[in-house]
C-alpha cells in the first residue's frame, strides 16, 4: 500500500523552476526509508529524472513546467511502488510524503528448475523478472552515481602477468590515483558490441571489452541475450541470473552470471566469459569480474573490476610443407582496478577496502646466526618493497592476489656473492601470509661458490663486487686477477726452493660479483681489476689458519670490505679509481694497500 500526502505552497518561482520534493517513509513505523531512488514520471510514464534518497529518505526534483507527475519508489530488496498523480501548478511548489508498505522481495524462495529454459528477455518469466528487477536497480544506481561524481575515491589500477596455470604472478604494475568517482571503465556502445563483438582484432592488438552497466541495461543487450536462474553450491547465499547470446550469434560475445544476495537482493558481482577467442583458442578462464558496493547514501559503485586476457604464444607445427602456425595460451594478463578508499567532499572516510593483503616475515643471516637488519625485501616483479627492522622483521600491506616470489637484497649478501633463494607467498584478498628469508650457512655458500672443493679445509675462497662507488651497483663483465706465489722444493737433489707465480682470472657476472676459488693458506694474494676506461682497483688478502687479513684502503672493513666465515672466506669489494690513487707498502713484512684519493 502507498499513501501520498501533498502540501502545496505558493511562491515567487517562475514557471520554469517549480520544485517537487518530499520524503519516503515506512507506512507502519513512520521512519524514513532511505538508500533508494525516487523516479519522476510524466503523464506518459516516461522517466524525467531520478533522485537518490539518503538515510533521511528525502528527494528533490526541479520541474521544467507545471503539470501532472507521478513518483515511483525503487529500493533494492523491496517491491516497486508508484504514487497517484501529483499536480503542480505554475506558481506552486509541492512537498510530497510517500508512505510505503515495505514488502521485501524474497529471492530465497525462487526455485531453480532442473532444465531451466533460457528466456530471450529477463522480464518474460516470473523468476527471471524478479532477479532482473533487483539487478537493474543496482545497475541503474551505479550509472547514476558515476555520472554525478558523489565521492572522492582512491583507486589502484593494476596489470598482472601470470603463468599458464594462473598461479605464479610473474610481473605486476600498479598505479594509484585519487579523484572524483566516475565509472572505472567504460565499454563501447551496445550497438557496436553487438555488431563487431566484444573481442576486436585491430592493427595495434587484440582488444577485449567488458559489458558495463549501460550495456547490460540496454535494449540491445536484453533483446540479443537469453536469461535463466542458476545457483552454485560454492555460493550458498547467492542466486544468479545467467545470460548468454542467442543461438546463432556470430561475433564474439559474452556469457555469464549476475550474482545477487538472495537475502537482501543486492547485486554482488557479475562474472562473464567470452564465447569465442581469437586464433581458435579455447580457455574458459578468459573473461572478467565486476563487483558492486552499496554506499550508506544509497549510491552504488563499481568497487572492483578485472579483465582476464590470454598471453598467446605462436609455434610452428611440424608438417613439412603443410606446416602452419599454432597458437597456445602461454599465460594470462589481468587488467583491472580496485577502490581502496572513499571519502565525501568534507574529507570523511566512508569506506576502506578490506581486500588489501598483508605479507610479513623475517630475514636471517645464517653466517652470523643473527637477524638481518635493513634488508630490502621485494615482491618480485611488482615494485613493492619494504625494509626489515632491528629484529629482521618486515610487513607489507598491498593489493596482492596470487602466488608471488619474495626475495631480498643487502650489502652483506652482495659481498658474499649470495643470490638469496626467493620464497613463495600465497596471497589472497584481505588475507595474510608469512615467509622466511635468509643468507645461507657458510658451508652452503662455499659449496655454491666453488662446487669442486669449495669446502676443503686447506683451501679458501675470495668473493666480492666491483663497483664505481663504494655503495654503488656492481659492474658486469670486468676481469679480476688474483695472483700469489707458490713455494716448493726444486727438482733433483740440490735442496733448492722453487718460487713460481700463480694467477687466476675471473670475470664479474651480471651483478658485478666475482669469485676466486682454490686460494691457498699462508700466501699473500694480490687482487687487481682494470676497466676499459683505465680505472683500476687493488687489494691484498692473506689467509691464516682461523683468520684472514685484508688490505684494500677502502675504510670500514666490517661494513663494506670483508666479512669472514671462520676464516675460510673473504669478501672484498673493489672500487674503481685512477691508478695513481693506489700505493703498496710493506709493514712488518706484510704488503698493504694504501689509497691516497678520496673514495667515491
Amino acid at each position: 500500500m502507498l499513501t501520498c500526502l501533498v502540501a502545496l505552497g505558493g511562491g515567487a518561482r517562475s514557471s520554469s523552476a517549480q520544485v517537487l520534493s518530499g520524503v519516503v517513509r515506512d507506512s507502519v513505523s513512520g521512519q524514513p526509508v532511505g538508500r533508494g531512488f525516487v523516479l519522476l514520471l510524466d503523464s506518459t510514464g516516461a522517466t524525467l529524472g531520478r533522485s537518490l534518497t539518503g538515510a533521511r529518505g528525502e528527494f528533490t526534483f526541479v520541474l521544467r513546467s507545471p503539470g501532472r507527475y507521478r513518483l515511483q519508489s525503487r529500493r533494492i530488496g523491496y517491491s516497486q511502488w508508484t504514487s497517484p498523480w501529483v499536480r503542480v501548478e505554475a506558481t506552486d511548489s509541492a512537498r510530497v510524503e510517500l508512505r510505503i508498505s515495505a514488502i521485501p522481495v524474497r529471492l530465497d524462495e525462487i526455485a531453480v528448475e532442473r532444465r531451466s529454459r533460457c528466456r530471450v528477455n529477463p522480464r518474460e518469466g516470473e523468476a527471471t523478472a524478479a532477479l532482473w528487477e533487483e539487478a537493474s536497480k543496482a545497475l541503474e544506481a551505479a550509472s547514476w552515481s558515476a555520472e554525478h561524481e558523489l565521492f572522492v575515491h582512491t583507486i589502484h589500477n593494476y596489470r598482472r602477468d601470470l603463468d599458464r596455470r594462473r598461479r605464479i604472478v610473474e610481473a605486476e604494475t600498479v598505479t594509484v590515483s585519487t579523484g572524483n568517482y566516475t565509472t572505472p571503465f567504460r565499454s563501447l556502445p551496445a550497438e557496436e558490441l553487438e555488431r563487431d563483438g566484444y573481442i576486436i582484432d585491430r592493427p595495434d592488438g587484440v582488444w577485449y571489452y567488458a559489458p558495463d552497466a549501460e550495456v547490460l541495461r540496454s535494449d540491445v543487450f536484453l533483446s540479443d541475450h537469453c536469461f535463466r536462474v542458476v545457483r552454485d553450491e560454492d555460493r550458498p547465499g547467492d542466486i544468479g541470473l545467467a545470460f548468454e547470446p542467442e543461438p546463432g550469434h556470430d561475433p564474439p560475445g559474452v556469457k555469464g552470471v549476475l550474482w545477487l544476495d538472495q537475502r537482501t537482493a543486492r547485486l554482488r558481482s557479475i562474472e562473464y566469459q567470452y564465447t569465442q577467442l581469437p586464433r581458435r583458442l579455447t580457455d574458459r578462464r578468459v573473461g572478467g569480474t565486476i563487483e558492486f558496493l552499496p554506499m550508506p547514501s544509497g549510491a552504488w559503485i563499481v568497487s572492483r573490476w578485472q579483465i582476464r586476457t590470454p598471453r598467446v604464444t605462436r609455434n610452428r607445427s611440424a608438417r613439412g610443407i603443410d606446416a602452419e602456425d599454432v597458437y597456445e595460451v602461454g599465460g594470462f594478463r589481468d587488467t583491472g582496478g580496485q577502490i581502496t578508499e572513499i571519502r565525501n567532499f568534507a574529507g570523511d572516510v566512508l569506506y576502506t577496502s578490506p581486500d588489501l593483503a598483508v605479507l610479513e616475515g623475517t630475514v636471517f643471516d645464517s653466517t652470523r646466526n643473527a637477524p638481518l637488519r635493513n634488508a630490502v625485501v621485494e615482491v618480485v616483479g611488482t615494485g613493492y618493497t619494504t625494509r626489515t627492522g632491528a629484529l629482521g622483521r618486515f610487513s607489507l600491506r598491498a593489493l596482492l592476489e596470487g602466488e608471488y616470489r619474495v626475495s631480498f637484497s643487502h650489502p652483506r649478501a652482495d659481498s658474499l656473492a649470495v643470490r638469496p633463494e626467493p620464497a613463495l607467498a600465497r596471497m589472497t584478498r584481505g588475507g595474510r601470509d608469512s615467509v622466511r628469508l635468509w643468507i645461507p650457512s657458510e658451508r652452503t655458500i662455499l659449496t655454491r661458490l666453488c662446487p669442486d672443493g669449495g669446502d676443503r679445509s686447506d683451501r679458501r675462497v675470495i668473493v666480492g663486487v666491483v663497483r664505481h662507488q663504494r655503495r654503488g651497483a656492481g659492474i658486469p663483465g670486468v676481469p679480476v686477477e688474483a695472483r700469489w706465489q707458490r713455494i716448493g722444493m726444486a727438482g733433483g737433489t740440490s735442496g733448492q726452493i722453487s718460487v713460481r707465480g700463480q694467477e687466476i682470472e675471473v670475470t664479474t657476472d651480471d651483478q658485478g660479483r666475482y669469485t676466486v676459488c682454490d686460494v691457498p693458506v699462508g700466501r699473500s694474494v694480490s687482487l687487481r681489476t682494470t676497466s676499459a676506461s683505465g680505472k683500476m682497483s687493488l687489494a691484498r688478502v692473506r689467509f691464516e689458519p682461523g683468520a684472514v687479513l685484508v688490505s684494500s684502503g677502502l675504510g670500514d672493513p666490517n661494513a663494506y670490505v670483508s666479512h669472514y666465515l671462520d676464516g675460510r672466506l673473504a669478501s672484498v669489494d673493489l672500487v674503481l679509481m685512477p691508478a695513481a690513487c693506489f700505493h703498496e707498502r710493506v709493514v712488518n713484512g706484510i704488503t698493504e694497500v694504501e689509497v691516497t684519493c678520496r673514495i667515491p
